[in-house]
């Protein structure tokens, strides 16, 4: 009881808004798993929620699914465009191959590649097993 109303007394979360990028789809959807489909039963209802939690691409994706009336299929065309693992590998692959060189006293430049090269090794690792 005490725990339920720590719980009422928290923000609300939502989940981020998703744009395309095959690297932020990871993150993205284990968000939108825990914040809006663990609460919703009706697959139509779902799909309205994906549309409004994305943009850009994304949201082109999800409109196909409308138009189509294949809600039952919109987290698969999602999953299947935006979280391919091999699209997402490729991506940090891309991001992390064309990084500018980093001078020595650059340090905030190489705290940002430690971010993205720790993400792409996380990444990896779950994707292949290792941490599920």
């Amino acid at each position: 009881m005490a725990t339920h109303q720590l719980k009422s007394t928290l923000p609300s979360h939502k989940p981020p808004t998703f744009a395309g990028d095959v690297m932020e789809y990871p993150a993205f959807i284990m968000a939108f798993d825990a914040f809006v489909e663990s609460k919703v039963s009706e697959p139509i209802e779902l799909l309205y929620y994906l549309e409004q939690y994305t943009t850009a691409k994304a949201k082109e994706v999800i409109k196909g699914c409308l138009q189509s009336k294949t809600e039952s299929s919109s987290k698969n065309t999602s999953e299947k465009t935006f979280g391919d693992s091999f699209r997402i590998a490729n991506a940090y692959v891309t991001k992390l191959s064309s990084w500018t060189p980093i001078k020595p006293n650059e340090r905030e430049k190489f705290q940002e590649f430690a971010i993205v090269l720790e993400q792409a090794s996380k990444h990896s690792h779950d994707r292949n097993g290792l941490h599920r």
